[in-house]
């Protein structure tokens, strides 16, 4: 099967306000992967996809994210303690 595009996909981060990546294919993000913003290491929570056009939650992707920065979870330090230290 063929992936798809989403256009918009957002972000739900729980330490700061939701951002958005366009483009991303829609088989791509899982819950339990993880997602490196370039400064805290997140888990995906939760990976929901909409077809309402109203606001809050527009057509798209919606990610909700858990931060694992510094915690058990956290195996992209682990690898690399000297890099996120």
């Amino acid at each position: 099967m063929a992936s798809s595009t989403a256009p918009l996909a957002t972000f739900y981060p729980p330490d700061r306000s939701p951002f958005q990546l366009e483009h991303l294919p829609t088989d791509a993000l899982r819950v339990g992967d993880g997602f490196y913003d370039g400064n805290r290491r997140y888990r995906i929570a939760d990976v929901w996809h909409s077809i309402d056009g109203s606001e809050p939650f527009n057509w798209g992707m919606h990610v909700w994210l858990e931060d694992v920065s510094g915690t058990s979870a956290d195996r992209l330090a682990a690898s690399e303690p000297e890099y996120f230290s």
